[in-house]
């Protein structure tokens, strides 16, 4: 029994050694990785928006772990063979996926090949970084041509170190230029320069940048920092020449991966997801691309930019497979397995799709082929298997909307709370609704018409109308305090200067009703934000609370109360504190009356309306400022120059209130944390 032992051990090691020698794949040892996705309604970006789900890929083995790889940057995967840029050693390794067949070529002739393309004739093009070049070898690896610095003077002073190529399938050929941050280095077929393609852009200004915009001398601004745009890193062209760059650049972490045109646009809407540390990307033939990180992190894409899983990670061992230590490059073949380049390692990990990335795949390359109810059917078991994630439903909303089955598909984009497929479902809704009742809606106008001319008739024959406002009038005499909120009220939006005189003599309105006027304004600031249609922002979002935004409206607004009296006493204003407090409340009528009608509108507009829906916005909101100021010049006498400088002054008073009490709020805590810790070491000296 145990030489049988001894003999079996033997063969096993001798496997082992073979192997080794070999430097071809290598059985993944264990696995250290676990698949996440996103669940709908979760903070976008935040931790608590991961779940865990079901493993979507495995690793497979290592490649090329024992063929001494020194720092590689680059591979490409060719008719059948990867194809790596070994920076270290200044050469290429083809290595043949289904024979293990290793080679080596390029030694004589590159200095630090960085990049390495093969078009759709064997024409092999290499970014070689340390001698500044781009080196184009024919099918049989002979050197047939070298692209050196452009010349042409729209090149200008940009440095031209070539890190990664691409070529498409019209012969232009992508350099991506280590700091060169007008864009990818675009070059035609014969080699001549044709421009930057892609650049990125600075983005907006921050408060501090603004102000140093504004008020910095021409001197200081040229002492500083000049803003460019981040540089593009990494790229890959998709089977239909689409351009996809990599951009690491932390503050437009969900841009970090742009799929560009023919014209350089970026072609993606928008992602949910998205990361400021991406090395590489690489597009799979069904149209779904990968993005990696340098720590190992590999997120899956579909090829509208909705974020699918992340899986992998960093290596905490040698002997962890499923994780890496440095990634540099990322490859898919035709079934999907994927190929990490570790240049740290200096080897290749493998990883192959699960039946899980099967199903998902599957259902992705059905909807991108045409064929909405396989895809829809395939979502349903993804979404069967996953019922709270965000691609499952996505997916699923998406067949559903090209099957024109636009109310169930909007339920689906509701809950992934995607506005604009939303309303571009509801659009269609609309649209059906109209075309099925049109009939009916003209009758109905057609009625309401002859209603008012048959009212019109009838007032002038039997005067009702007088009976009626005879009536209101009496009602609201014996009850001043409803004329007071209703007439009084709308008297101030249609009459502000009128308004505010008789407000100041006393003819109309009145404290309470200025503190109901105050109390409904609030209250319908609660209500109609959480009931305004999501397609424009309604409902309150996961963990507000609706006292503390009362709070943010209340607070602010008797800052502006008290301010503005305090400034307009100090600056020979006639009014006083109860008229400034009554006429203030009278100012928020417009928002007590048209916010509810606005949020009616909300479920009616689509986004193809978005601008009337901002504009009404801003006339609800816009409006009560006016009135604000109007009241502030009419209650204190002042001119348009001295109410602009009381309003100005209150701004500033309330700025000031604001900074003063967040600083004594951290005075506050660090003396209470002060005290604490001195108790707890009294308390323990003498306890103790």
């Amino acid at each position: 029994m145990r030489g049988k032992l001894k003999k079996a051990l033997l063969v096993f090691i001798c496997f082992l050694t073979v192997t080794s020698i070999l430097g071809g794949a290598t059985a993944a040892l264990a696995m250290d990785s676990t698949t996440y996705t996103v669940t709908y309604g979760a903070t976008r970006n935040s931790l608590t928006m991961f779940v865990r789900i079901q493993d979507a890929f495995v690793p497979a083995g290592t490649y090329l772990s024992n063929i001494g790889l020194n720092s590689p940057e680059d591979m490409f995967l060719y008719d059948g063979s990867l194809y790596i840029a070994d920076t270290g050693n200044a050469r290429i390794v083809a290595y043949e996926l289904e024979s293990g067949k290793v080679e080596t070529f390029g030694e004589d002739i590159l200095k630090g090949p960085t990049g390495v393309w093969i078009d759709d004739f064997g024409t092999i093009y290499i970014a070689d970084y340390k001698a500044e070049e781009v080196v184009i070898l024919d099918s049989d690896r002979r050197e047939i041509e070298r692209i050196d610095r452009p010349d042409e003077s729209y090149f200008g002073a940009s440095p031209y170190k070539p890190k990664k190529i691409a070529v498409n399938d019209f012969g232009t050929i992508f350099v991506v230029s280590e700091g060169t941050s007008e864009g990818i280095l675009q070059f035609n077929a014969d080699g001549s320069f044709n421009g930057f393609f892609g650049a990125n852009t600075t983005g907006s200004l921050s408060l501090i940048e603004l102000f140093q915009k504004i008020f910095y001398t021409e001197e200081q601004k040229d002492r500083m920092l000049l803003r460019t745009p981040a540089p593009v890193i990494s790229l890959d062209i998709a089977e239909d020449n689409m351009v996809f760059s990599v951009t690491q650049q932390a503050d437009s972490q969900f841009d970090s991966i742009k799929r560009l045109n023919l014209a350089g646009a970026n072609t993606f809407q928008s992602s949910n997801f998205g990361r400021p540390d991406y090395v590489d990307v690489s597009v799979s033939p069904s149209g779904s691309y990968y993005a990696v990180t340098g720590n190992g992190y590999i997120d899956e894409f579909s090829n509208d930019g909705m974020f699918l899983y992340q899986f992998g990670g960093r290596a905490t061992g040698s002997d962890r497979n499923g994780v890496m230590t440095v990634v540099s490059a990322i490859e898919t073949d035709a079934e999907n397995n994927m190929y990490l380049l570790d240049k740290e390692r200096g080897l290749i990990q493998v990883w192959t799709p699960t039946d899980f990335a099967e199903l998902v795949n599957s259902a992705n390359a059905a909807y991108n082929a045409g064929n909405y109810e396989e895809s829809l059917a395939l979502w349903g078991e993804v979404q069967k298997m996953n019922p709270n994630t965000l691609m499952a439903n996505y997916g699923y909303a998406d067949a559903l909307f090209q099957l024109m089955r636009y109310e169930e598909a909007a339920e689906y984009y509701k809950l992934c709370e995607d506005a604009k497929m939303y309303s571009d479902c509801f659009w269609e809704m609309r649209s059906e609704w109209m075309r099925q009742n049109i009939e009916w809606v003209l009758l109905a106008v057609l009625i309401l018409l002859a209603l008012a001319v048959v009212d019109h008739f009838a007032r002038k024959r039997y005067a009702y109308h007088e009976y009626i406002a005879d009536a209101v009038h009496e009602f609201k005499v014996r009850h001043p305090l409803i004329k007071q909120l209703t007439t009084d009220a709308w008297y101030m939006v249609v009459h502000p200067i009128d308004g505010a005189y008789y407000i100041k003599q006393r003819d109309r309105g009145s404290l309470a009703a200025a503190t109901i006027l105050y109390i409904t304004a609030i209250a319908m600031s609660l209500i109609c934000r959480g009931l305004t249609s999501f397609v424009f922002g309604g409902g309150y979002w996961i963990g507000s609370s609706p006292l503390a935004i009362a709070l943010m409206e209340i607070v602010p607004a008797a800052l502006f109360l008290v301010g503005t009296y305090l400034i307009s006493a100090i600056n020979e204003g006639k009014a006083t504190f109860r008229q400034m407090y009554i006429i203030l409340g009278y100012t928020l009528t417009p928002i007590i009356v048209f916010w509810p009608v606005l949020v009616v509108l909300s479920y009616f507009f689509t986004w193809t309306e978005m601008f009337v829906y901002t504009l009404l916005g801003v006339l609800m909101l816009g409006y009560p400022c006016i009135l604000v100021f109007i009241a502030i010049r009419e209650t204190n006498s002042y001119s348009i120059p001295k109410t602009i400088t009381n309003v100005l002054l209150t701004l500033f008073f309330m700025l000031m209130v604001i900074v003063a009490a967040a600083v004594l709020y951290i005075l506050w805590r660090e003396l209470v944390t002060f005290v604490l810790e001195v108790f707890e070491e009294v308390r323990y000296r003498v306890f103790q």
